[in-house]
């Protein structure tokens, strides 16, 4: 297994035919193949076994170096995808996710703010946490949660934030109220 960023890992990469190295004449297709393993649980739940990752373009060149060269190239370079944080199963580069940069002495919102930029989430999901996060921002002035650290936060101050949230008057404060709730649970 090779392990690669944000806490995935992958098989090792494997070519078809076996002895592409030694043959003497080209007979099928050349395949370049590994299992992937992501870092998320959704993804662990979809693949269990890891998801087969299948990788070609060395099959148009018809002479036998031609390919190998190119068989090597794919595979220099899709290892290089790979330790770069490229994630099959989602078809993008992760950022990678430094942890180091928020300790238990980051204020709230900052840390908020990070996590949010962070998560790995569709655009729709993306936007709807920026605006989720201008309803929690404004809510923690009242009761100055503004200022204190996320290794301090607790339940209780989530408890409080969302009593906050709910009095602000709002003819969707129900829908509104369980939509931060359930961002709130995203970024924690």
């Amino acid at each position: 297994m090779i392990s690669l960023p944000n806490n995935c890992y992958c098989s090792e990469l494997k070519v078809n035919p076996k002895n592409w190295r030694t043959l003497k004449k080209i007979a099928n297709d050349w395949l370049i193949y590994y299992r992937f393993y992501g870092q998320d649980a959704r993804h662990r739940e979809l693949y269990p076994k890891g998801k087969l990752v299948r990788v070609q373009g060395m099959n148009h060149f018809k002479t036998l170096l031609d390919r190998r060269r190119a068989t090597l190239q794919l595979l220099e370079d899709e290892v290089k995808k790979l330790q770069q944080g490229f994630n099959p199963i989602v078809g993008d580069i992760a950022a990678p996710v430094n942890i180091n940069t928020v300790d238990p002495t980051t204020p709230f919102l900052q840390a908020l703010e990070f996590f949010s930029s962070t998560i790995s989430a569709s655009p729709s999901t993306k936007r709807e946490l920026k605006s989720i996060l201008g309803f929690v921002s404004s809510a923690a002035a009242q009761p100055q949660f503004d200022n204190l650290n996320i290794g301090v936060i607790s339940r209780k101050h989530l408890k409080l934030l969302l009593a906050q949230i709910e009095k602000t008057p709002s003819g969707e404060s129900y829908h509104r109220y369980n939509k931060i709730r359930s961002y709130l649970m995203i970024l924690f």
